[in-house]
């Protein structure tokens, strides 16, 4: 695991998925940026699945240490690839953690 590891975002993805906040989680895909070289986890990513539009929402959190290495478009890039959504809908956040 990346020293870093866990985020403010992570944990709050954590929370989402196993907190009192889970039970109306529907259609969520949470999966973990793993690092090739080294086996640590960097960060996740995941997507929101709007099954009446057929719109993804994708969100993601890469540990500060990781960041501007390309590892969040890579995990995108495979994220479109197999799950094959046919819109896909994000945005960014002001808050980098």
């Amino acid at each position: 695991m990346a020293l870093d590891y866990p985020s403010q975002f992570s944990l709050e993805v954590m929370d989402l998925l196993v907190g009192p906040r889970s039970d109306g989680l529907h259609h969520f895909g949470p999966f973990f940026m793993v690092r090739r070289d080294d086996g640590a986890v960097i960060g996740e990513i995941g997507a929101f699945l709007e099954l009446a539009t057929r719109t993804a929402q994708v969100g993601y959190s890469v540990v500060v240490s990781c960041w501007g290495k390309g590892y969040a478009t890579e995990a995108l890039r495979g994220l479109v690839r197999d799950w094959q959504f046919p819109r896909i809908w994000t945005g960014s956040s002001p808050r980098r953690s």
